[in-house]
């Protein structure tokens, strides 16, 4: 599918599950850099307004459809966030949560932004520990949409963690030898990794 959206410059945010990529993606969003305005897609949350009709998309009869997998072909995902990105203004900074997730996205993830003349400024990674995750997720009991199907909590969270470890990890490394990954310590409090988010996204968007 080819996208006529207007160019945008375009930043993956990925993070081990309860690291915080979303919330201060989310509050990044908030703010214009040089008078460029921010937009911010998780992934998964795009998914999930799509399914309950939230968000109107030229994907939903693919996505609720009876026989439609629980792990989405990576293409309808790509075209579920290139969708978003063409709804952007010209010349935005668009944060991307949560995706790709697999190493074997990456391919059509990047053949998109090549093709729409978008450009990959790099990726934010947000790093916790396993103990960390554990809690974090724990407190929670769900994550937005999706309620744990048998187990416990703890036990959720670490299948999360290491999905992320054994998938993850590997698109963050693919996307890593075509742009910038700069790894963040998300262990601290919330206004600390604020910081540090915030100083990887300027590194990011600054212009040598």
């Amino acid at each position: 599918m080819s996208y006529n959206s207007a160019m945008a410059e375009i930043i993956v945010v990925h993070g081990t599950p309860g690291a915080g990529k979303s919330t201060h993606s989310e509050r990044l969003a908030n703010y214009s850099i040089n008078e460029r305005p921010v937009f911010h897609i998780s992934a998964g949350n795009r998914l999930r307004d799509i399914r309950i009709g939230v968000v109107e998309s030229a994907y939903s009869s693919v996505i609720n459809s009876p026989d439609a997998p629980s792990l989405l072909d990576h293409r309808v995902v790509n075209g579920v966030i290139f969708e978003f990105v063409s709804q952007c203004p010209e010349n935005s900074i668009v944060l991307v949560d949560g995706y790709p997730r697999f190493s074997d996205a990456t391919g059509v993830f990047l053949e998109t932004i090549k093709e729409g003349n978008h450009t990959l400024l790099g990726c934010i990674n947000l790093n916790i520990s396993l103990e960390t995750s554990t809690e974090r997720l724990s407190g929670r009991g769900m994550r937005s949409g999706e309620r744990i199907k048998g187990g416990s909590s703890a036990e959720f969270a670490e299948k999360r963690y290491a999905d992320h470890l054994k998938y993850t990890n590997e698109a963050v490394q693919t996307l890593g030898e075509v742009a910038r990954v700069i790894n963040v310590d998300a262990e601290s409090d919330l206004n600390t990794v604020w910081e540090a988010y915030n100083e990887a996204f300027k590194t990011l968007t600054t212009k040598e």
